[in-house]
């Protein structure tokens, strides 16, 4: 088996223009994750 590691990193849906600031600055990889709710 080859093991599988995933990097989320998780934004409250009013900081959006800090994820997106950050996607295009390269601050951290895998993926950007916008929450919506409590």
């Amino acid at each position: 088996r080859v093991p599988i590691r995933t990097d989320v990193t998780t934004y409250p849906l009013e900081q959006a223009n800090e994820a997106l600031a950050d996607l295009r600055a390269g601050r951290f990889q895998g993926a950007a994750v916008l929450l919506v709710g409590g």
